[in-house]
Formats: C-alpha cells, structure tokens, sequence
C-alpha cells in the first residue's frame, strides 16, 4: 500500500507549500556547495596548489577523480529539482548519477583485484608516496562505495516502494553515516573510524561533501516517503523539524569547538568537559522551552476549534432544513425537527424507541464511511424534491444527513435544461457552423455544421483542428475577443481552399471567464460571384466595343469607357439621356430598333449614328433584352462596334480583288493557288483554259479531280517538297508537243507557316524550239571552230616543216640560228592550236600543260642534254584564252632560246626556271631565270638590237604586263600580267 500525506497521518493536515519549498532549497543549496567543493579542488589540481586539495583541512588531500565525482553528483542533484525536471534535464542527471556509480564501482573493483585499471590519474599525476595513500591518486574505499550508493540514489530518485519508502531517501542514509563516523573520527582523532587497513583513507572534507549530498538528496523529494512525516503539522511532526536538527548538530558543533581550543592549549580536559554539559544543557532548556510555547499555542487553537464546533453542534436543531445521524448500523442517532415529518418518506423504521434507516440507506453510507467521502443523492418527497449530502464523521462510523429542499432549483434546473434543449435544437438547425472556444483555445462545443464541415473534434485545440497546426495561428482574433471586442472578418482557409465570413463575440460564463461564441458562414460560391461579377463589370468596362445599358423607356442608365469615346458624350451626358439620339435617324432607333428588342427579345444590323460633334460612322448594333428572375423586363444591353473602317477595307479589299482578278486575267500565263489540302482557292482564265474549263468551276475542285494520274503524281511530289521545305521549286514538263516551265511558290500566313501553293506555268514551246535551233548552230560553230584550229595547227607545222627542211640546206650558222628561232616560234604558236583543237571551250588553254609541251619541244630543237641543263617547272594551274596564250608561248619561247644561247657557253652546265603564280584577283607573275653567266651588264633589255628581246618587250605590253630583269644571279626575268576570264566566258 502506497504511504500517503493524508492516509499515513490521518486528520492532520500538510504544512503550508512554503515549508516544502524550504527543504528543497535546502538540497539546492547542498548540490551547490557540492559541485563547488568539486570545482575548488579539481582547480587546485589543475594549478598543482596543494592548500586547495586539502583546503587547510588536515595533509590528507581529495583526489582529483573524486572531486570530478563530486562535480557530477552535484550537477546531478540540482537537475533533479523539481522545477527543473524535464526529459532532458532528467536524461543528463541520469548520466552524470551513472558515471559517478561506475566510477565508484570501477575503484572497489581495483581494490578487491588488486589492480590498476588506470583510471586513478587519468586525469592528473598524484604525488608519489603521498601521506595515507598506498595507490597513487586513487580514493579510498568508503568514498567508492560512497559514491556508489550516491549514483545508484541519484538514478533511483523518483522510484518507490510498495510501502511507500523512496530508496534513494534510505540510500542517502546510509552513506550520510558512513561519513558522520569518518567526520567524528578526525574529530575526536580516532584513526580506526576514517581509515581502513592499509588503503587510501578519505579525507575530512570529502566527508562533509557527501554528507551535504546525503543531506541533499534526502530533501529533495520532501513531500515523498520518509520526509513525509517532517511536513505534517502534527505535534510530533513538528517536535521533529525543532529538535531533531537542534539534537543532531548541536554536540557537534560544540565538540568541533571545544576540541579545537583543547589542540590549542586555550583549556584543560576538565574545563572541557564543564564548557560542555553548559552548553548541552541550555541547548536542551531552550528547546524545552520553545517547544512549550508552541505546544501551548497549539492548545489554544484546539479549545478554540472545540467551542467552535459546540457553537456548530447546536446548529442542527435549529436548521430550517433535515440534519440527521446515522451509524454504519444504520441506527438513526439524531433527527433535528425539520426532519421528522420526513420520516416516513425517507425510508426510515421505527422499532419501539429506535430508529433505523432503510435498505435504500445501506450502501450509500457504507461508502461514505468506506471511501471518507462525501455522497450527495436526491429523494422525492410527495410533489417535493430534497438533496441529501452524506458527510462522514472524523474518526467514528456516523455519516451526517444533511437535507435541503431543492424543489424550485429542479424545476428552474429542467426549465433551464428546455430552454439548454431548445438552444441546443436552434444551433443544430442552423446552417452556419457554430462553436465555442475557452481561453485554452480548447473547443467546448461544436454544432453539426462544423462536425460535417471538419469532423470529431473531441476536446481538440482550434488551430489544430481546424488548420493543423501545433501553436496558436498568427491571425487568430481571440485575444481580442477575450478583451470584450466582437469582430466580423473574412477567412480564406489554406487546407480547404474555402473562404469564410466569421463573427467572433465573446461569452461570458458562469465562474465569470470569458470563452469565444464564433459563427462562419460559407461564403465561397458568393466570393466566386462576386469575382466573377468584378471580372464581368472589368470586362465591360475596358471593353473595346461600345456597351450601353437602357432601361425599358429607351433611357440611358450606363455607358462604358469605349461608349464614351466612341461617342464623344461624357458618363454624365450619357445617363438620362434618350438612346435613340445616337442614332443619324432617331425614329430608326425608337421605332424599329427599340421596338423590334422589345418584341423579339434582339436586334442586330448595321446603323448609321452620328456623334456629339456631328461626325456620322458606320457601327454594327446588337441589341438583346434583359429580364428579372420572374422574367419580366426590365433593361435593354446593347454592345456598338464602329466598324466605319471596316467597311472601306471592305470596300477597297472588293476593288483590290477585281482589280486583281483583271490583272490575273491579263497576264497570259498559267496562274492558280492552292491550299495545303490541295483545293483550288483560285485560278486564272489562261490556266482555266488549259483545261478548257471555266474558272469558277476549277475553284474548289481538288488536284486529284482535274489532273491525270500520272501528271497528279510528278506534281504532287514537288507541291509537297515546297510544303515541308518552305522553298520555291521550278521545273519543265511536256504535254504532247507543248513545252511548260512551272514555278511552285510557298504562300505563308501570319505565323509564317505555309497556308498555300501559288502555280505561275509559262508556255515556253517557242522558246524551246529556238533554243534548239541556237544548240543546233553552236554544235555546228564548235565543229568548224575545230575544224579551223586543227587546219592552221596542221598548216603551221607545215610551215615549219619547210623551215626544217630548208635548214638542211643552210650552212651560215647566222642564218641557220635565225631559221631555227623562226621555226620554234611557230611551233609555240601551232601548239596553242592543237591545245584549242583538243579543249572543250575551244577558246581556254590549261597554261600549264601548254608550257611543260613547249619546253620539252624547245629542249628537243636545241639538242639540249637534260645531264648538263636542268629544267625545273613551277607553274599554278591556270586557264587563259588565245590572247594570252600565244604571247605567253613566244615570250618564253624567246627567253628560253635566249637562255640556250648565251647563259651557258662552252658546253657549261645550268638550271633553268619557269614559275607561273597567282596573286589576287585577275593578277599572275611568271618568272624565267637561269644560273647562267648572266645578262650584260652593258646592255638594256628593253633598248636592244636583239629581235627576241624586241619581240618578249612588244609582248608584253600586248597582254597589258610589266617586265622587270633581276641580274644579281645569273638572269631573272619576272614578268606580272591579268587574265580576263570574261572575255571568254
């Protein structure tokens, strides 16, 4: 059974809340002084300051593991307060409790081993040989078994027994003595009591610091287990608190004193002992004393309460309302007179003189003596209700019956409970969603409406409930309700999309607090019309056309901006104003227009209007009717486009397509367009012909329908070429003896994709014939050309012949050289005819197949030995006409012959090049150089009797070039020239 405050010590109450504060801050300030003790001498350890680890004590010295315990059972113990508890804080005491008992553990394990499981200077090196301490740095055993039972305290804090006890209460306890004995040993210098064998012995202080922990975790819990008997208000509860601490430090304090002048000299032993039966003595007075001053105020208070509840004894007789007494018999003791003419209604039995309570009673007042708490049931007596409270008597087996008529409060309760009913009946039926909300921001109640919209809220918070959220939403308006504010403001929720109008009104309850009354109406669809309605009224006001409203007399009740400017009245000229007005011919408008809408609902039609400046435009009118819900009407809508430039596009668009039509009809060739799906769009009268029909019959009809297969085929191929591609196509057909160039053009549209083929065909039969009559004739000019060449070529090789054969007959080598010179000329000359015969342009020589002939032909004339003359031929590939040919020919000819003459005399070796080059646009540089003896020096080339050099000179002005003589080794005749292509193209 677990110990309670009330049923341990029953009829004696609790002391105040003030006191239990006290005692746990008794243990926060031991878990304080703990951890500080800890610090001071880890910080003595760490700046190696020996008065610190003894703190001016006695020589021996707490260990520097002992102090880190001492620092994390104090951190521990001040976690676990309860005003700091949370998860977090209890998980960090928890460890640092655990770390203290493995500690602990660890060092008795070193000690019953005899081993060193390094943890004694883990973190600092002890002196050597240091006085009592056998194991460097290491604790003594009490302390480890103290700081065993602190840590296993510590972690068992809040677990409690069957009976009640808290272990850690009782754990504290033991470790308290323990270190009281060791205390009392230093005290009174008794080494047994503070050292054990030869191990480590625990120093003074370290004594004091468990006994702060002890007496720390002792108050921590103090309303729990054995402390409980401390916080009553009992007197032997409160001789306790007074004499038990007076007892217990009093011979201490006084013997740590007395001992302490005894060490000093200051007295002798008797006058020891004297000074301390003294002191005892009037420690013990006083508390006698001050515990029979208490105990007479609490006397006082007694015979007060007592007269108190004889002045209340005689209450009952006198209550207008039933008081009775009943033993757990059921024996009836007391009936004041209010009750006795209730006797026979309650269920009450006489049995002679004594009186008995009925069945009805039995259990009712077993449970009230059971339980010790009060049973409140009500009994009807005839058209009256009574309430009876059962109320236990203190330490007896009698209830007391405490009867009050309480007929008005139950009818006023159950008209209460109609009017609850019908309130209750009025929100379920509404069909706006209603809830209340307390200051908690807990929802108390929730209509029907709210439960469909929403679901089960079941005590839920509003914002999680309604917007699932774990925190009070930003927007919320309660805290302005709760200030005594209605508000009325619209919602959009974000989880349903819908949007809200609330009205927040505070409620003011019964214990006088004030809760949140909230009705919401769905107002999405009306947002969504009104939206709409804002985007319609947007809509008509910026559109482009003219909107007039009208009502049912022809006045104007609204005019959009377009109205207004298209019109040139204001908004305020405009309503009122009679519709028909803005028409050229207002009858029209009153009496066809008006009365046509009026009659069969519209009218729509072109009309001519003028506006406020006199100016007419054309505009296109349509009219409809408009009607209330019960379908009467009641405004006339009319939307106006002025479509005055529409008409003369219209208009010049008609003449442009005459005008077009004429020109296409003009033109002689074959002209149509087609759409993409191959539908004739329209068509010429020359191509309507073609196919001897008319034009209107060909537009519409598809190709498929007016072409032959085989024509449908070839042309299909190049109408959907020029679809896919984008690109114009062209090319030439036959039909019969009737030669067609056709030329298919792509047609874009706007988004400059292909809408259309446009066909444009030309009869070019005639054009046809003469070109093959001019091919006819070319052909036949190519043959005699050839025929031309091939006859002078033949004729000057004839020529030459001649020459060679007279040579034979020359023995002058003056004559026989110029000979020789004539009849190389020739040949280069004869050559470009054969090169003309055998080309296909009849009027090109390739330069450079003509040149490497005419050296082979003049190293031949000359006899020249190709071990003794080198020739080397550089020369671009290049294509010249006659004109430039020939010259080219005979100036080579001439400088080559040149060359073999003079460059290398007696049979000298040499090298001859040739080098033809391009150099931009129609320019080329042919160089002739040897390594040779080398030009005179005395000697123009340009003014010279030499007919081969007179000759290179007049050549080369022929072709329009410049000639330039290099003689800084052997000769270099470089030689730049054009070549118009053109002129033989």
């Amino acid at each position: 059974m677990t110990i309670d405050k009330q049923e341990a010590f029953p009829n004696i109450p609790v002391i105040s809340e003030p006191t239990i504060a006290l005692f746990k801050t008794i243990s926060g300030i031991a878990a304080a002084l703990v951890f500080a003790l800890g610090v001071f001498v880890l910080a003595a350890w760490l700046f190696n300051i020996r008065d610190l680890e003894i703190l001016y004590l006695n020589p021996i010295a707490m260990k520097a593991n002992a102090a880190l315990m001492f620092v994390l059972t104090g951190v521990s113990l001040w976690l676990l307060q309860t005003k700091r508890v949370n998860r977090r804080t209890r998980f960090f005491s928890k460890t640092c409790a655990s770390i203290a008992a493995l500690i602990g553990s660890l060092t008795l394990v070193e000690y019953l081993f005899n081993i060193d499981l390094g943890i004694d200077q883990a973190l600092f090196r002890d002196i050597p040989n240091v006085l009592m301490t056998p194991h460097a740095g290491r604790m003594s055993p009490l302390t480890a078994v103290n700081f065993v039972l602190a840590g296993t305290a510590l972690l068992l804090t809040d677990v409690e027994t069957r009976k009640g006890y808290r272990l850690s209460q009782i754990i504290a306890i033991v470790w308290g003595i323990i270190s009281m004995i060791c205390f009392m040993g230093y005290l009174y210098n008794i080494t047994l009591l503070y050292q054990q064998s030869s191990f480590t012995v625990m120093a003074i202080h370290t004594s004091l610091a468990f006994t702060l922990l002890s007496i720390g975790v002792v108050f921590a819990r103090p309303e729990e287990g054995i402390m409980i008997f401390f916080i009553q208000d009992g007197l032997g509860s409160i001789m306790a608190r007074r004499i038990l601490a007076v007892v217990t430090l009093t011979p201490v304090i006084t013997d740590v004193i007395i001992i302490s002048g005894l060490r000093a000299g200051f007295y002798d032993i008797p006058y020891t002992m004297a000074f301390h039966t003294v002191i005892i003595t009037v420690v013990i007075v006083i508390i006698v004393l001050h515990t029979a001053l208490t105990l007479n105020k609490i006397d006082y208070k007694q015979r007060k309460s007592e007269a108190e509840t004889e002045i209340v004894a005689r209450f009952p007789g006198e209550n207008p309302f039933p008081v009775m007494r009943v033993s757990r018999g059921l024996n009836v003791t007391y009936v004041n007179k209010s009750s006795k003419p209730l006797i026979d209604y309650l269920g009450f039995q006489k049995d002679g003189d004594n009186l008995y309570a009925g069945k009805m009673w039995a259990d009712e007042i077993a449970a009230v003596l059971d339980s010790g708490q009060m049973r409140i049931i009500e009994i009807p007596v005839n058209d009256r209700v009574f309430q009876f409270t059962i109320a236990p008597m203190p330490d007896s087996d009698y209830v007391n019956l405490y009867g009050s008529d309480i007929t008005r409060l139950k009818l006023m309760e159950e008209l209460l409970n109609y009017e609850k009913r019908k309130l209750q009946n009025i929100l379920d039926s509404m069909q706006d969603g209603i809830y209340i909300v307390n200051q908690e921001y807990t929802i108390e109640y929730a209509n029907p409406v709210v439960i469909r919209e929403f679901g089960s809220c079941n005590d839920m918070k509003c914002y999680s409930y309604f917007h699932g959220r774990m925190e009070p939403c930003p927007w919320c308006r309660n805290p302005e309700v709760y200030q005594g504010v209605t508000v009325r403001w619209e919602f959009t929720m974000t989880n349903t999309g819908k949007t809200y109008d609330i009205i927040d009104t505070p409620l003011i309850n019964q214990d006088g607090s004030i809760s949140k009354l909230e009705i919401f109406r769905d107002i999405t669809v009306r947002k969504q019309i009104e939206n709409d309605l804002r985007l319609l009224s947007r809509a008509i006001e910026d559109s482009m056309d003219d909107v007039h409203i009208v009502d049912m007399s022809g006045k104007i009740l609204y005019a959009n901006k377009a109205a207004i400017a298209m019109t040139g009245y204001s908004l305020e000229e405009s309503v009122g104003m009679d519709v028909a007005n803005l028409a050229n011919d207002p009858a029209f408008g009153r009496d066809v227009i008006i009365a046509s809408v009026k009659k069969e609902g519209f009218w729509n039609g072109e009309i001519l209007c003028k506006k406020k400046d006199g100016t007419l435009y054309t505009a296109w009118l349509i009219v409809n009717l408009v009607n209330d819900t019960t379908g009467k009407p009641v405004a006339l809508i009319g939307t106006m486009r002025d479509i005055t430039m529409k008409k003369a596009i219209e208009e010049a668009y008609h003449t442009s397509e005459a005008n077009m039509r004429a020109l296409m009809n003009s033109i002689t060739e074959s002209v149509a367009l087609i759409g993409t799906d191959g539908i004739f769009i329209t068509v010429n009268d020359t191509f309507a012909r073609r196919f001897k029909k008319e034009s209107s019959d060909i537009v519409g009809a598809k190709m498929v329908d007016l072409l032959t297969p085989d024509v449908l085929e070839s042309r299909k191929k190049y109408f959907d070429g020029v679809i896919s591609t984008g690109s114009p196509v062209h090319f030439e057909d036959i039909r019969g003896e009737t030669y067609f160039y056709s030329n298919m053009y792509p047609v874009f549209n706007e988004n400059n994709k292909v809408s259309g083929v446009a066909v444009y065909a030309v009869d070019i039969t005639e054009h046809k014939k003469y070109e093959n009559y001019l091919l006819r004739s070319i052909r036949e000019k190519d043959m005699l050309t050839r025929e031309v060449h091939h006859r002078v070529k033949n004729n000057l090789q004839i020529v030459a012949g001649l020459i060679g054969l007279q040579l034979n007959y020359v023995t002058d080598e003056t004559y026989k050289s110029m000979f020789t010179e004539t009849m190389n000329r020739i040949k280069s000359i004869s050559l470009v005819h054969d090169k003309l015969y055998r080309s296909k342009g009849l009027s090109e020589v390739d330069l450079k197949e003509y040149i490497v002939n005419l050296s082979k032909e003049l190293l031949n004339s000359f006899c020249v030995d190709s071990s003794s003359v080198e020739m080397t031929l550089d020369i671009e590939p290049v294509v010249v006409g006659v004109d430039i040919a020939v010259p080219c020919g005979l100036i080579i000819n001439e400088l080559f012959t040149n060359i073999l003459k003079y460059a290398f005399p007696d049979k000298r070796t040499g090298k001859i090049d040739i080098s033809i080059h391009y150099k931009g646009g129609d320019n080329f540089e042919m160089v002739i150089s040897d390594n040779g003896v080398g030009f005179p020096a005395d000697v123009d080339f340009r003014n010279t009797k030499s007919l081969g050099l007179h000759i290179v000179n007049l050549l080369v002005r022929q072709i329009g070039g410049t000639i330039e003589l290099d003689k800084t080794y052997g000769s270099k005749f470089t030689i730049n020239f054009e070549n118009h292509k053109e002129q033989y193209g």
